[in-house]
């Protein structure tokens, strides 16, 4: 199932089922108009936010479940990953498959665009974070140091920043100075966002979440 709420009163706008089989990832387009689902049916869709009508249909044409699911910043493209160890973006103008982005040893976990929608991070269960070239499918830069499963990857609101976070509970911060690393939870990180001011780093791990000042690490 998929629900809408109005987040101003708690309030459910609409209730649809989505997929044959559980949902693993969503995410609102820059504008809010769509949002896109991922799922272990193998499939990713677009629906109206509005209406919560089904508007696209994204057939990764395997049998492995999708895992993490991102808009470019103009709305226009989508990023996915999955179990097959592929991140592969899309344009959702056509439902045109652009590129399939190679070079992960394990399942992809976590997807992301930058802010300026010319990069792609990806973390794996290769114990890897891969910077990809948006315009080309190329890989830049592959971010070694976790000594589990990377979880989640997210961009700085300012791009300069990639966090990403492990199976084992870390939080890493990788920039062109170096890479800054921490245990943050006694379970695996689950999910993990800035702040808008990119000041901040809220990171949610068992049952706890916890809020990280950058500035004063």
């Amino acid at each position: 199932m998929i629900r809408l709420w109005d987040a101003r009163d708690g309030r459910e706008l609409w209730a649809r089922r989505g997929h044959a089989e559980k949902i693993t990832s969503l995410s609102f387009s820059p504008d809010g108009r769509v949002i896109a689902t991922g799922s272990e049916d193998d499939t990713l869709k677009i629906r109206e936010t509005e209406t919560g009508e089904e508007v696209l249909i994204l057939d990764q044409g395997n049998e492995y479940d999708v895992t993490s699911v991102a808009f470019s910043p103009d709305g226009a493209r989508l990023v996915s990953g999955d179990g097959e160890n592929t991140v592969r973006l899309w344009d959702l103008g056509t439902g045109e498959e652009l590129a399939i982005l190679l070079g992960h040893e394990g399942a992809v976990t976590s997807v992301a665009f930058s802010p300026d929608g010319e990069r792609i991070a990806s973390g794996s269960w290769d114990k890897t974070v891969r910077v990809w070239d948006a315009r080309t499918g190329r890989e830049v830069r592959t971010l070694r140091g976790h000594d589990s499963e990377v979880t989640w990857v997210a961009f700085s609101p300012d791009g300069r920043q990639i966090a990403s976070a492990g199976e084992d509970g870390t939080l890493r911060l990788w920039d062109a100075s170096g890479v800054q690393a921490w245990k943050a939870h006694p379970d695996p990180v689950t999910s993990m966002a800035y702040s808008p001011d990119g000041h901040r780093l809220v990171s949610a791990g068992g049952i706890s979440i916890r809020v990280w000042n950058l500035f004063s690490r």
